[in-house]
């Protein structure tokens, strides 16, 4: 049985990560700043990590703990430690405990100003701090485990949807594939604050978690989804199934009367390892049901 040490199992991607990979036969360790984590994290003390008390020969650590985009602002010393200093800190640890393989979950986000192709080749010019925050730890994962002879794999997922693991403990009601068909089934309206003709890319959890995977293939993928659509077409969407589900009617609105994006269609460089397969509508119908338990 293989040993994992899962940083940030607490989120909603890392929940799904623990179950993921429990699923396949992994014994799954936690370090978090949760009560309940195999190791304890002290986010005032993060040099505390090369102290900890660890018997467990582990095969890989994720790190899939940040600040999230809505709370980056509220504080940039904790943001730039969280999101920096603690990515540094565990490939410390790996170094130490001779880990071999560190996978670190990062964002579409280090792109910046995106062009209408995207290949992990671009170069990265992030524009605001969640992206810069990440692109600085991808730095130090790979030019760290390079030198320490660490086998690491980047993940940078686009917007991702999936059903929590855990609905009591999901707190990120202010992302749009969940803000959307809550408000939806519970209000009957969807309220977009700006044009809703922004273009985004969606990407299923699922196929967040086998990209995760890929790190015997390469040293970076970009998880993506089949589904590039406005914020205003993903609001229709969901409000067409939630009326065809609930027999009620929904209301979508938007500011502005501008009807046509000016935004250029993203493409992915295709990679011969990675192969999406998430389905947005079959998402949006099973987070119906989940809400209406």
């Amino acid at each position: 049985m293989k040993n994992l040490l899962l940083v940030g199992a607490t989120g909603f991607l890392g929940q799904h990560l623990k179950n993921f990979y429990q699923n396949k036969g992994w014994q799954v360790y936690t370090l978090g700043r949760s009560e309940s984590s195999d190791y304890l994290l002290n986010s005032n003390r993060l040099e505390s990590l090369l102290s900890l008390d660890i018997d467990v020969s582990f095969d890989r650590l994720i790190n899939a703990a940040a600040i999230n985009e809505v709370d980056i602002n509220k504080d940039i010393s904790v943001t730039y430690d969280i999101n920096v200093t603690l990515t540094r800190y565990l490939v410390e640890l790996a170094h130490k405990y001779k880990i071999p393989e560190f996978t670190y979950i990062s964002t579409f986000h280090v792109y910046g100003n995106t062009n209408d192709f995207i290949d992990v080749d671009l170069i990265c010019e992030p524009k605001n701090d969640y992206g810069l925050t990440h692109y600085l730890s991808e730095q130090i994962v790979r030019t760290l485990g390079k030198a320490y002879g660490i086998n690491t794999l980047v993940v940078r997922p686009t917007n991702i949807y999936g059903c929590p693991v855990n609905m009591a403990a999901f707190n990120r009601w202010s992302l749009v594939p969940f803000a959307f068909i809550k408000d939806a089934i519970e209000e009957k309206t969807i309220n977009i604050r700006s044009s809703g003709l922004q273009l985004r890319n969606f990407v299923s959890v699922h196929d967040v978690l086998k990209a995760t995977l890929l790190i015997d293939k390469l040293d970076i993928v970009n998880a993506y989804g089949f589904d590039m659509l406005t914020i205003r077409a993903f609001a229709q969407k969901i409000a067409l199934i939630v009326e065809l589900e609930s027999k009620s009617n929904v209301k979508v609105s938007w500011l502005g009367s501008e009807t046509t994006s000016t935004e250029t269609d993203l493409r992915f460089a295709e990679n011969i390892n990675y192969h999406p397969v998430g389905n947005i509508e079959n998402y949006i119908s099973d987070f119906i049901e989940l809400l209406n338990e």
